[in-house]
């Protein structure tokens, strides 16, 4: 268990990192996180490292799209 809970944390410190990257150097791009869609199962109750792991994929993932188109 306390392997799970370590994978989350680190995953939620590197949504923090990038997410404070984007607010910091793109404040264009931090303004329209809010629409990036999170996706997790309806069936749990507790979000998972695997929903982690999408989302800090899909945002850094507009963040190199972000800086190749500027």
């Amino acid at each position: 268990m306390a392997t799970i809970q370590k994978e989350i944390k680190e995953l939620t410190d590197e949504i923090l990192a990038v997410t404070m990257v984007i607010r910091d150097k793109f404040p264009e791009l931090y303004q329209h996180l809010d629409e990036t869609p999170f996706f997790t199962s309806a069936y749990r109750e507790r979000i998972g490292s695997n929903s982690l792991e999408e989302y800090l994929n899909t945002i850094r993932s507009q963040l190199k799209n972000y800086k190749v188109k500027k």
